[in-house]
């Protein structure tokens, strides 16, 4: 793999991430090769859920991460408004 031996070679890089789900089989080989941590992200993703869920974290409900405000549907859907706006 001349690209990523040139990554760390000439760049010094202390670390992959691979930036597609379709590579992730190949996470161990290119570590192997390499000599250097090959990081899925697909993986890394899904172990960090399970990180929030186990320590019973979610998003925040304020600010940036407020639910929306309710609005009123109009036109075809004015039946499916549950709320009064």
């Amino acid at each position: 793999m001349p690209t990523n031996a040139g990554a760390r070679d000439e760049d010094g890089i202390g670390a992959l991430v691979l930036g597609c789900g379709g590579m992730a089989e190949l996470a161990p080989e290119l570590s192997r090769e390499l000599g250097l941590p090959v990081v899925d992200g697909v993986t890394a993703a899904v172990k960090f859920v399970e990180s929030l869920i186990a320590l019973g974290l979610g998003t925040g409900k304020t600010g940036d991460g407020a639910y929306p405000p309710p609005k009123r549907y109009v036109g075809r859907f004015a039946d499916w408004t549950t709320t009064a706006c």
